[in-house]
């Protein structure tokens, strides 16, 4: 009795180690090339989207990270699912995670370098806070705009006569958040106020109380009257009320 309980043991254990090697026979195993092809696809597809209308596909370079050889992943049954694993879309930097769904289920983290290149707006010299932009103070160059996140200009016209928030370097890319409004009126200003109507344009002279840039509206104080009124401010000097 004993020795065929025994026998029926080894004769399980035998079936069952057969089976194991039979079922590890049919696992098919994705070469690491395959998957860095699958990868960077999905990577151009994705960034090709997030930089629309700024590059073309000739602009867009993505570098997958290296694989270990070594590393063995079922073939899945199902198309990989992928997404981007980053905080900022616009970026040089990412992280892919690529996820397997079944049968045998899997997940692996890979990164990926981006390179966009595009025309945008750069300083022609180095150019101090709180200076008004001018034509001459810009270029415009061919960089890699996935260093510079979003904000980056790409119209000089955009910013032209716009005043600096902040110090840039000749060759610097000026953002968008660097520049606002130029002031063109200052507090103590004497301004002409100019009153529009249907049949009525009268000229004026008075007192700027505030700050103002174009489109700005502050509150002026006519010189003869000595009464104080809000205008928008229509250019250096100028304030325009409509009536």
């Amino acid at each position: 009795m004993m020795r065929n309980r025994s026998f029926l043991l080894v004769f399980i254990s035998l079936t069952l180690l057969v089976a194991n090697k039979a079922a590890s026979a049919e696992i098919e195993y994705m070469t690491t090339q395959e998957l860095r092809q699958q990868i960077d696809l999905f990577a151009r597809n994705h960034f090709s989207g997030v930089y629309t209308d700024k590059i073309l596909d000739k602009d867009l370079k993505i570098d997958v990270g290296n694989l270990d050889s070594r590393l063995r992943l079922a073939r899945c049954g199902h198309p990989l699912e992928m997404n981007v694993n980053t905080p900022s879309h616009m970026t040089a930097n990412a992280t892919i995670k690529t996820t397997c769904a079944g049968p045998h289920r899997w997940s692996i983290y890979v990164p990926v370098d981006i390179e966009v290149y595009s025309e945008i707006v750069v300083a022609s010299r180095t150019l101090r806070r709180g200076a008004t932009i001018s034509e001459a103070d810009l270029n415009v160059q061919v960089i890699n705009i996935a260093r510079y996140g979003s904000g980056h200009v790409q119209d000089a016209q955009r910013i032209i006569g716009q005043e600096l928030t902040r110090s840039v370097n000749a060759g610097e890319a000026i953002k968008l958040s660097h520049v606002r409004p130029a002031q063109v009126v200052s507090k103590g200003d004497t301004v002409v106020i100019e009153v529009r109507g249907n049949m009525i344009a009268v000229a004026v002279n008075g007192e700027a109380l505030e700050n103002g840039h174009v489109g700005k509206q502050i509150r002026v104080r006519n010189n003869q009257s000595k009464r104080v009124v809000d205008g928008v401010v229509s250019g250096p000097g100028r304030v325009s009320i409509s009536i």
